[in-house]
Order: C-alpha cells, then structure tokens, then sequence
C-alpha cells in the first residue's frame, strides 16, 4: 500500500513539476522576446509592492519593542511612514543627482541609517546599544521580508508576460 501511494505522489509531484517547468519556459521565453514589456510589468506593480513595506517595518517594531506598552501598533506605524518616506526622499534625490555625479550621488544612501538611529533614540528613548541592536535586528526582518516581496513581484512580473 505504502508503495502504491508512492509511486502516485510520485506521478503528481512529476506532472506538477512539468507543468511549473512549463509555465516557467513560456514566461522566460516571453521576457527574453520582450524585455521592455516586463520592465513596464514590473514597473507597474513595484509601486503597488513598496506599500508592503509600510506593514512589514509597522510589524517589525511591534515585535521589537513587545515589552514596551508604552508604545502601539499605530506608533510603530506612525514611525515607519515617517522613516520610509524619508528612505524614498534619499532615493529620489539620489536618483535625480545620479546622472550629473555619474553614480556618485548614492553616497546620499548613507544618511538613511543615520535619520533611522537619530529617529529611533528620539522617538523609543532607547539606549545606544538598544538602539543598534534593534538596527541589526530590522534590518534582518527587513531583508528578509523585502526579499519575500522581491519574490512576489518577480512572480506577478512573470505571471503579467503570459500570453
């Protein structure tokens, strides 16, 4: 019996394999015949993924400051809206400097973690090492929830190239 079974998890897992690989194939092939479309297709829906990020770092800080009730949901979110927003306003003056400084103008990044340490002390009253702990540690998350969003666009990037 358990053999049985086996074998017919093993013709599911094989279909479902081939219908992935297909899937993958025509979409790959898609891109490679139309790199502009894809652009646009991603273009369009990473405005729509970056408003992810609002929840993740809201998520992020509750977690990190749990035992503090001094301090809500709507404090965290409050920060993050205020420390993304400012993130964007590096990366658009950046953007918009990077063609007269050839690239140079992303040194402008660096100021990102500074405002997030000034902004932390100053809002949470932590303590410095508290501080660049909980740095470290949302970072992390950040990586890695940004990474599963990156995912996600990249998914519905290639689900928009089907014919």
């Amino acid at each position: 019996v358990k053999a049985g079974i086996a074998k017919t998890q093993m013709r599911v897992l094989n279909k479902s394999n081939a219908a992935a690989s297909g899937w993958m194939k025509e979409r790959l092939t898609s891109v490679l015949d139309d790199p502009k479309r894809f652009e646009l297709v991603l273009e369009q829906w990473s405005e729509r993924f970056a408003f992810l990020m609002l929840p993740l770092a809201a998520g992020l800080l509750s977690l990190l400051f749990v035992f503090q009730r001094r301090f809500y949901v709507f404090d965290h979110t409050i920060f993050s809206l205020h420390s993304l927003s400012a993130v964007g306003l590096l990366l658009a003056i950046a953007a918009l400097f990077s063609k007269l400084t050839h690239g140079g103008s992303n040194i402008l990044m660096l100021a990102a973690p500074v405002h997030l340490f000034v902004h932390m002390r100053g809002v949470y009253q932590t303590s410095i090492i508290g501080t660049l702990v909980r740095m470290a540690l949302l970072l992390l998350g950040s990586v890695i929830g940004g990474g599963l969003i990156f995912v996600g666009l990249l998914w519905v990037g290639l689900n928009g190239m089907g014919s």
